[in-house]
């Protein structure tokens, strides 16, 4: 009753009787602003601050001395207000800064709270907030998700509350998709358009429909390609078939069906070897590229369906992909010039990412969940490094 009595009260007095206080120019006392961060309406009063503690916590009460009689009785309902609700922690005090307003006012429980700034004499509001990607219960299928990059994923999503099934060309699937909560698991082989369509149609009847596509399904040729005349013709061929006619595969199956919701996610990861034409295996690196264009090509056509899509490059990062670079390039080496996996990744960090350190498959699912969440709404058509700053656009 104290709280609706006044917000009512709050709603219709304090935004016209606090800020011009009979026409005072000079009247600067500290600010009151609405932390739930839709509400710009702020509250200027005077008062001191006593502190109380009760059953162990601590609690700010503010107690208002100003030259209004409706400011009084505003003092005396906070005061009474902070005294009902200390068990729910409703009204919060912070810094000297009393968190309320005149639209949203009581605040409820769990607002998370930081000092405020000041620039150019103008206080902001610094109010930390919770960044709603809005992926709770959706559907993400993560295509090549038994491991690195594309396991990382699914637990990302997960971690978002979001509904999770896998599609692998290995066994392990199944066990990965066991060990967590509300995954699921197909051995799919993308090379099989038949077989996709299939998968898509189980997966469908397992979930319902896919808001949310993450391709990681890829591998290398298994063989150091510098210069690529240390490779033949028929070395392309598996890389090409997976890593590119997989991809078409899937993205031919799962269009359509995005078109009919009239939304939809996809990310692709591709590599920042598909940016600079590395040379160490490049089947892989061109099947990168082509990653890359076709993802754009998509972001044009799907578009006016509302459905985004982007690519994600990774740069050094371990996974097991990234290991068979390694022993493609050792099995090459004399004797005395083999390193170990560990020694060769640490040389190639030094000499090529600014920042010195590995990407973890975990940094690349990050920015995977992004890409696919509310927040990245305007962001279609883009290719995303996180690399370290191995690559440097402008």
């Amino acid at each position: 009753m104290i709280s609706s009595t006044l917000r009512h009260f709050v709603r219709r007095n304090v935004n016209h009787d606090l800020c011009g206080s009979a026409g005072r120019t000079d009247f600067q006392p500290p600010l009151i602003e609405c932390l739930s961060g839709q509400c710009p309406a702020t509250v200027r009063i005077k008062r001191k601050i006593f502190v109380v503690s009760k059953r162990g916590a601590r609690f700010q009460l503010a107690f208002f001395s100003i030259a209004s009689w409706k400011l009084t009785f505003f003092s005396i309902a906070c005061w009474m207000l902070a005294f009902s609700t200390l068990q729910a922690g409703s009204l919060r005090f912070q810094d000297r800064k009393l968190e309320a307003c005149a639209t949203c006012f009581p605040l409820g429980p769990g607002t998370r709270e930081r000092p405020p700034a000041q620039v150019g004499g103008v206080v902001h509001s610094t109010e930390k907030k919770v960044l709603q990607l809005q992926l709770e219960n959706s559907v993400a299928l993560v295509v090549g998700g038994a491991s690195g990059i594309g396991k990382a994923a699914v637990d990302a999503f997960l971690h978002e509350g979001a509904r999770v099934i896998l599609w692998d060309v290995s066994p392990d699937a199944a066990a990965v998709a066991a060990e967590r909560h509300r995954c699921d698991a197909l051995v799919v082989d993308i090379t099989d358009e038949d077989a996709v369509r299939e998968a898509l149609s189980a997966t469908e009847e397992i979930t319902g429909p896919v808001q949310h596509l993450v391709h990681a399904a890829a591998i290398g040729s298994g063989r150091f390609g510098c210069p690529f005349t240390h490779l033949k013709p028929s070395d392309w061929t598996r890389v090409l078939e997976v890593n590119i006619a997989g991809m078409v595969n899937v993205a031919h199956a799962l269009a359509p069906h995005m078109v009919t919701q009239n939304k939809g996610t996809m990310v692709f990861v591709a590599s920042v070897a598909g940016q600079i034409g590395s040379p160490t295996d490049p089947p892989y690196s061109a099947s990168k590229a082509a990653n890359i264009n076709f993802a754009q090509v998509m972001a044009r056509d799907l578009a006016s369906s509302g459905i985004r899509v982007n690519t994600v490059c990774p740069g050094m990062v371990r996974t097991p992909l990234n290991r068979s670079v390694w022993k493609s390039w050792n099995d090459r080496q004399s004797e005395a010039d083999q390193l170990d996996y560990d020694e060769w990744a640490a040389q190639k960090i030094r000499q090529l990412v600014p920042l010195g350190r590995w990407q973890q498959p975990e940094d690349i699912a990050d920015m995977i969940v992004f890409l696919s969440s509310a927040r990245a709404a305007q962001v279609t058509g883009q290719t995303i490094n996180v690399d370290g700053g191995y690559v440097m656009h402008w």
